[in-house]
C-alpha cells in the first residue's frame, strides 16, 4: 500500500501554476521584445551556432522570434498542467524548476547570441559567445533556486507501509550508535565515467573548449556523492556524503516510522546522487543513492519520505522502530 496523499489548498495549486508561468511568460516578452528592437541591426541569418572552425549555423531572425515564443509557450503549457495534475509536492517542485531551468537557457540564449551581433556585416567573423552562453546559464540557476524556495510544499497523509517494517531489540534507555559508509558501484561509477568521457569527446570535436565545465562538474558530483555515510542514534538519522555538504539529519522526534526497500537506481530515480524517486516503492521520496540495493525509507510525521541505499538497512531501520517503540504509551 502507498503513502495516501493529502491534497493542496487552491491557494497552493495556484502559487505553482503561478511560479511556472512567471519565467516563461517573462523570457517570452523580453526575448521577443529584444530582437523585434534589434532586428534592424541584426544579419539576417545571424549566426546560431559554432562549431572547431567558427560559426557553422545560422538562422533567420524570425526563426530565431518563433523558437523563442514555442519555448515559451510549451513551458507554460506543460508546468501549468505539471501542476495542476500531480499530487505529490515533491514532484510538482522538481518539474517546475527543471521546466523553468530549460526556458530560460534555450530562450535567453536566443538573444544572448544575438546581441553580440549587431552591427556585424559578416556573421562568420562572430566569434564563440562564451561568456554570454555562461551568463545565462547563471541566470538560468537563479531562477532555477528562486523556483525551489517558492513552490509551496504540502503536508502528505502517513500511509501504509510499502516495505517490511522490522524493529531491533532494544532496551529501554540503551544507548547506542550505528554507522555505516556505502560506496559508488561499478555501474555507478561507469555511468559517471562515460558521461563525462563523451562530453569531452564532443568538447574535442566542436573546439568549444569551455564545456569542459560540464564534465567538470560531474567530476565534482561524483567525489561528493562517491560516498555516503549514514549515522544513526537515539536522537537523529543523518546522512552525508563525503564531504560535509549535502547532508541530512532527521530528528527521531520526526519520524513515525522506518522500512525496508529496494531501490533500483537507474530505473526508479534516473541515475546517481541526490535524486527524487520517481517509481518504485520510493516513488515521491528524496534519497541518497549511490547504487542499487536495500535502502531504509523514513517516513516523517507530515508524510514527508526520505530514504538512502545503504548496507544492512534492515538494522537500520530495525533500531530506528525500537526507538520509536519506547516513546509510545504503554
Amino acid at each position: 500500500m502507498s503513502a495516501t496523499m493529502s491534497k493542496p489548498t487552491r491557494g497552493q495549486r495556484f502559487r505553482c501554476v503561478l511560479v511556472g508561468v512567471v519565467p516563461p511568460v517573462v523570457m517570452l516578452g523580453v526575448a521577443v521584445s529584444l530582437l523585434a528592437a534589434w532586428r534592424g541591426e541584426l544579419p539576417d541569418p545571424m549566426a546560431s551556432h559554432w562549431g572547431t572552425g567558427g560559426v557553422d549555423g545560422t538562422s533567420s531572425v524570425a526563426g530565431a522570434i518563433v523558437t523563442v515564443v514555442v519555448v515559451c509557450v510549451l513551458a507554460g503549457v506543460v508546468s501549468t498542467v505539471a501542476s495542476l495534475a500531480m499530487s505529490h509536492p515533491r514532484q510538482v517542485r522538481a518539474s517546475v524548476v527543471l521546466i523553468n531551468f530549460l526556458v530560460v537557457v534555450i530562450a535567453g540564449l536566443i538573444p544572448a547570441v544575438a546581441a553580440g551581433q549587431r552591427g556585424v556585416a559578416d556573421v562568420h567573423d562572430v566569434a564563440t559567445p562564451v561568456v554570454p552562453i555562461l551568463m545565462t546559464l547563471g541566470i538560468a540557476a537563479v531562477v532555477a533556486a528562486g523556483s525551489w524556495v517558492l513552490v509551496p510544499q504540502w503536508a502528505t497523509a502517513v500511509g501504509g507501509p510499502v516495505g517490511a517494517v522490522p524493529a531491533e531489540d532494544l532496551a529501554s534507555g540503551e544507548r547506542f550508535y550505528w554507522q555505516r559508509s556505502v560506496g559508488n558501484s561499478v555501474v555507478a561509477d561507469a555511468f559517471y565515467a562515460a558521461t563525462a568521457v563523451v562530453l569531452v569527446v564532443i568538447t574535442a570535436l566542436t573546439g568549444l573548449w569551455w564545456l569542459l565545465v560540464v564534465p567538470a562538474v560531474i567530476i565534482v558530483g561524483a567525489v561528493l556523492m562517491g560516498t555516503v555515510r549514514v549515522r544513526i542514534d537515539r536522537t537523529a538519522v543523518t546522512v552525508r556524503g563525503a564531504l560535509p555538504w549535502p547532508r541530512q539529519e532527521i530528528a527521531m522526534a520526526d519520524i513515525v516510522r522506518a522500512e525496508v526497500i529496494t531501490v533500483h537506481a537507474l530505473r526508479d530515480t534516473g541515475g546517481y546522487g541526490r535524486r527524487l524517486a520517481v517509481r518504485g516503492e520510493a516513488k515521491g521520496a528524496w534519497g541518497f543513492v549511490v547504487r542499487s540495493g536495500e535502502a531504509v525509507l523514513v517516513t516523517r510525521v507530515d508524510g514527508r519520505r526520505d530514504f538512502v541505499v545503504v548496507d544492512d538497512a534492515a538494522t537500520a531501520a530495525g533500531l530506528i522502530n525500537a526507538v520509536l517503540a519506547q516513546r509510545l504509551p504503554g
